[in-house]
């Protein structure tokens, strides 16, 4: 059947879109899974949990969780509701210190239900410039005014803060995704009081990297009861797919009657849950991980000296970065290295500034002190 004009025309101007991209050398392609093979430096896996296969799968095919069904047949406000998600969410609760637990298939979607409905037309959200694109989408969905402040700048956000209207919102990461720095969130939480301001807290790349136990750096600080809501992922560290907001049980109540992805959503499925429920209970099993990955962390920064400026050395933090400005030069450095069985990741612009083009580094706690040596030695070569 032949197609008609409409179509053609469509699919003409989507064909030229793409040629754009590729000619700005922006294009993307499905990436394939890491090479187990290759040294991993690529990859959210921190602390090598997403190689539990065996463990999960047993106690899928034997344990208490062998009897979960793998579709949840409608939303949670229908016919989804399976008893597996509620243990999940009460355990993560008991785990992350909060009142309530929402469970969600994954962080962006947690994300886009909470910032979507929480602040009205005449609030204001205030976030980090910084902020991943799932936080700002969930604002964008919104009525309420938004204001970026400078990354980490404490007098631009305060700034902001004293042009926001009705209630007002700081949106930040514990730890971002480019940079892999940290925010001052002992700082933030003191202005957000002085202004009457609310936290929300994404922990993402927090989740099992930093913190006692892994329980992220709301709780590293000892601000868990000062901060509204955080978001903790299930899809880095813990080796799996899914994501829980912290939060108090009205605020679980109101998503649950306002939220558009809760309500009109199909529920997660209920061995999904299962999975990230054994999950987190290894991580409370084994807290030597995370003890792994900071010091992997910690010898990164020790062996890196030598390239001040070129190379990150983000305390505590599992994202690390060497800066390699231009699009073409971080890519061929990437492609490089991978050929000498070195995974990295280019990160370009305009998802980075230009000019600050760079590979991004994750170190995980599996990675060995003398593969962390010999990347930094290839590095110092380009």
């Amino acid at each position: 059947m032949a197609e008609t004009r409409p179509i053609r025309d469509m699919d003409s101007y989507l064909e030229e879109e793409l040629k754009k991209r590729k000619a700005s050398h922006l294009y993307r392609t499905w990436a394939p899974p890491v090479q187990t093979t290759k040294a991993d430096f690529i990859s959210n896996n921190y602390l090598g949990l997403a190689g539990n296969a065996i463990q999960v799968l047993d106690e899928l095919n034997t344990g208490q969780l062998s009897v979960l069904p793998f579709g949840s047949t409608g939303s949670r406000l229908v016919s989804g509701n399976h008893p597996i998600l509620t243990e999940l969410e009460e355990e993560c609760a008991e785990f992350f210190k909060a009142e309530s637990c929402l469970f969600f298939q994954n962080g962006y979607m947690a994300n886009l239900a909470l910032l979507s409905v929480v602040a009205g037309r005449q609030d204001t959200y205030i976030y980090d410039d910084a902020c991943h694109v799932s936080l700002k989408d969930g604002m964008r969905l919104s009525l309420a005014r938004k204001y970026p402040f400078r990354h980490n700048d404490l007098e631009d956000l305060e700034r902001k803060l004293l042009k926001g209207t009705g209630r007002k919102f700081i949106v930040l990461e514990s730890i971002y995704s480019m940079d892999g720095d940290l925010c001052p969130l002992t700082s933030i939480t003191e202005l957000a009081e002085k202004h009457n301001a609310t936290i929300i807290l994404d922990e993402a790349h927090s989740t099992g990297t930093i913190g006692p136990s892994g329980r992220g750096l709301a709780a590293m600080l000892g601000l868990e009861n000062r901060i509204w809501a955080r978001i903790y992922t299930f899809g880095k560290a813990l080796g799996a797919s899914g994501a829980v907001l912290a939060i108090s049980s009205v605020t679980k109540n109101y998503l649950t009657n306002f939220s558009h992805p809760v309500i009109y959503s199909t529920a997660p499925m209920p061995v999904q849950a299962g999975i990230c429920l054994e999950q987190l209970r290894f991580l409370k099993q084994n807290p030597e991980l995370t003890e792994k990955l900071q010091s992997n962390i910690t010898h990164w920064n020790q062996s890196g000296v030598s390239m001040e400026g070129a190379i990150s050395k983000n305390k505590m933090s599992p994202v690390q970065y060497f800066l390699l400005p231009g699009n073409e030069k971080a890519l061929k450095a990437s492609k490089q290295l991978e050929t000498l069985g070195y995974q990295t990741k280019a990160m370009l612009s305009p998802t980075v500034r230009s000019g600050t083009e760079r590979l991004r580094i994750s170190l995980h706690s599996f990675n060995s002190a003398a593969q962390i040596d010999e990347l930094i030695r290839l590095l110092g070569d380009f």
